[in-house]
């Protein structure tokens, strides 16, 4: 059995005290998104929980931050105050052990115009400095689609970081709002090899939604062959933001795992 066959339940920080239950009575492994009130004060109760759970064998992923984060900003103050945040990111994921550090590009057409290839090379050097961050930690750090519409940004900045321990982190929802028209098969062609950790959950095609897997318009039972086509093992993580989609996305997750078997 791979370890990564166990998925990770994405729990907001904030909502730890509610739900870390939630992960541990269903054998889960836990993805902690923690935003930058967390990363300033962590409860040290809630630190005490996770700890007694991972003495248990749960695993741990950390989502770093995404809100006001800017990567590849042209602004160095502002790519200073991220890198601040992604510091303080590496030592929570040090203190929580986590294998995994998921992370978001901060690009937007809109904001980069034109200028592509200033962003590439300004977001490699600071994500090249996160693994410098993290390599106490040893973890994995996922690069996760957002508003891109093709994979090809993406590729290139896993290209230039050229680490290791740095991948991709494929997000089916958000791919449905904004890749659909690429193709994921084709999206596959270009990042499969560097798909190292999946966000599953789904939606209608016009909003990020946070559904169960069953509940949208993404294709999963086109997309776990393709998986399995291209020999990809990635650590999943289910992010329903309800508890009724995170059962219904298990039992799913147990038939597409089985249709391909």
């Amino acid at each position: 059995m791979s370890r990564n066959d166990v998925p990770f339940l994405s729990v907001p920080a904030a909502l730890l005290d509610l739900h870390l239950k939630d992960a541990v009575d269903r054998g889960l492994n836990l993805e902690v998104h923690a935003f930058w009130r967390e990363l300033e004060d962590f409860p040290a109760e809630t630190l005490a929980a996770i700890d007694a759970a991972r003495g248990e064998g749960m695993r741990v992923s950390l989502h770093a931050p995404f809100i006001d984060m800017a990567p590849g900003a042209d602004d160095p103050l502002m790519r200073e105050a991220t890198l601040a945040r992604f510091a303080q990111a590496a030592l929570l994921a040090r203190r929580l052990g986590a294998v995994s550090v998921v992370v978001h590009p901060g690009w937007d057409r809109r904001r980069y115009w034109g200028d592509d290839d200033g962003y590439v090379t300004r977001a490699a050097a600071t994500f090249s400095t996160l693994m410098e961050l993290t390599e106490p930690v040893g973890c994995t750090v996922a690069l996760e689609n957002i508003y891109e519409c093709e994979p090809t940004l993406l590729r290139r900045v896993i290209d230039a970081v050229g680490h290791p321990r740095f991948g991709h982190c494929f997000d089916a929802q958000h791919f449905n709002l904004f890749g659909r028209g690429y193709g994921v098969e084709r999206w596959l062609d270009v990042l499969g090899d560097s798909i190292v950790h999946l966000h599953l959950h789904n939606n209608d095609g016009t909003d990020d939604q946070h559904q169960g897997m069953r509940s949208g318009t993404f294709d999963y039972e086109l997309f776990f062959p393709l998986l399995a086509r291209h020999r990809i093992d990635p650590m999943m993580t289910i992010e329903p933001h309800h508890i009724p989609g995170v059962d219904e996305s298990l039992s799913y997750l147990r038939q597409l795992r089985g249709a391909v078997a």
